[in-house]
């Protein structure tokens, strides 16, 4: 039998999943002009984005303005199997399926970048709730990217958004004490601040 938390995955996951394509498409430029709105693709600025799979909301729109605004973009890199620790390769040169047959960056691990070399990290939900808590995939992979980060800049933190179709949204979600809520998610519809 499924727990809550696997129940409201999956209904997520398959609601993302049946939007349509022009639809989809939509969400991904509006996505981008909120994005923008907030100044999070700065000239010079290293940014982590994301390849969308499993209906998650794309970023090539995003990805086309913050290259051409001068902005470094990123995509994390799946460890290997025992470590969750994130890294992250330019995006824009040979990519591979990793082993959740999602692309990524085929490129020698000195060419990866740490979480602590990062300015903001476009973060993928799956469901996101009215306080900021969010809801992945399930691996912990950012969750503990993100701790380490904080840990390694306490001073200057990353910016931490996180994205999404406005249609993931639920009124609360039950949380664990090592989930990182947000500040701010920003969707196709809206940009949401919490504290």
């Amino acid at each position: 039998m499924l727990t809550l938390k696997q129940t409201i995955r999956r209904e997520s996951r398959l609601l993302r999943q049946s939007i349509p394509d022009a639809r989809r498409a939509k969400a991904a430029a509006s996505l981008a002009d909120n994005l923008e709105k907030m100044q999070a693709l700065q000239a010079g600025a290293i940014v982590a984005v994301y390849f969308a799979s499993d209906g998650e909301i794309s970023l090539d729109n995003l990805i086309q303005r913050a290259t051409k605004l001068g902005a470094i973009c990123v995509v994390p890199v799946i460890p290997e199997k025992g470590n969750r620790l994130l890294r992250f390769a330019e995006v824009g040169g040979p990519v591979q399926d990793n082993r959740f047959g999602i692309p990524e960056p085929n490129v020698p691990p000195a060419q990866l970048y740490g979480i602590e070399q990062l300015d903001t990290v476009l973060v993928p939900l799956v469901a996101f709730d009215n306080t900021g808590n969010r809801l992945g995939m399930g691996g912990g992979y950012y969750d503990t990217t993100l701790a380490e980060g904080v840990a390694m800049r306490p001073d200057t933190p990353i910016k931490v958004i996180g994205v999404a179709h406005e249609i993931q949204r639920m009124e609360t979600l039950e949380t664990e004490e090592w989930d990182i809520p947000l500040d701010v998610i920003v969707t196709d519809q809206t940009i949401h601040y919490f504290t």
